[in-house]
């Protein structure tokens, strides 16, 4: 499954977003939108503010991809096209999707690949990928 709840633990306080930034590698912007879409859990409840003080134990859903072997067929510095199958969601539909196109990007080129447009999941087709935000 490609969302996985991890746990963490700060013996110091640390505000939450900083903590997504400094030690797990988020933006600014992606660590305020985890935590606003409730991302991350206190004692089993999910914290909605990003400026508050995390200490003690937690954890954060985040995304971990998985690969099903789909290889690229083409890369450039800049871009990767995949052959899509029919069947394969581009994008997840949820936390509970499985598996989806995204996860192959992020798998081959890391957190920073994201899927450019999308077609359906019975359509089959050529995909264009980012590998980078530029």
């Amino acid at each position: 499954m490609p969302f996985k709840l991890n746990d963490y633990h700060l013996e110091k306080p640390v505000k939450a977003f900083l903590f997504l930034m400094k030690d797990l590698g988020y933006t600014q912007r992606e660590a305020q939108r985890m935590i606003a879409r409730g991302r991350l859990f206190i004692e089993g409840e999910a914290m909605k503010d990003p400026s508050a003080v995390i200490e003690g134990d937690f954890q954060v859903v985040q995304f971990v991809p998985v690969t099903q072997g789909l290889e690229p067929i083409f890369v450039h510095k800049d871009f990767a096209v995949f052959d899509k199958p029919s069947g394969v969601l581009v994008h997840p539909s949820s936390m509970l999707t499985p598996y989806s196109l995204i996860d192959e990007a992020k798998h081959h080129f890391g957190s920073q690949a994201n899927i450019t447009h999308r077609i359906d999941q019975e359509t089959s087709g050529l995909i264009i990928i980012s590998r980078n935000r530029d």
